[in-house]
């Protein structure tokens, strides 16, 4: 029983509001936001939502953004995790 209960912990889906708008704001939010593309502002999750298979090409195949930085990989994991589990809010 325990190990199934650490099993689910282990295995919990990334959240938009608890992990990827924090990565984003770090990472994204100094190009995308609302005053520079307003429709490609990652501080919101409507627009992270409707992106994401564009973020996911752009961050993790192809490798070009964000722009002016990187991201480990542990954060590129992030990034798959959340849009495999469903982009959960």
């Amino acid at each position: 029983m325990i190990t199934a209960l650490l099993f689910s912990v282990l295995t919990l889906t990334p959240t938009y509001t608890n992990d990827i708008k924090p990565l984003f704001q770090k990472k994204c939010a100094q190009c995308h936001n609302a005053q520079v593309l307003p429709h490609l502002d990652w501080t919101k999750y409507e627009n992270v939502f409707k992106y994401r298979e564009s973020i996911y090409k752009r961050t993790i195949v192809i490798g070009d953004m964000p722009m002016g930085s990187t991201l480990n990989k542990a954060e590129k994991k992030l990034i798959k995790d959340w849009i495999r589990g469903g982009a959960p809010k």
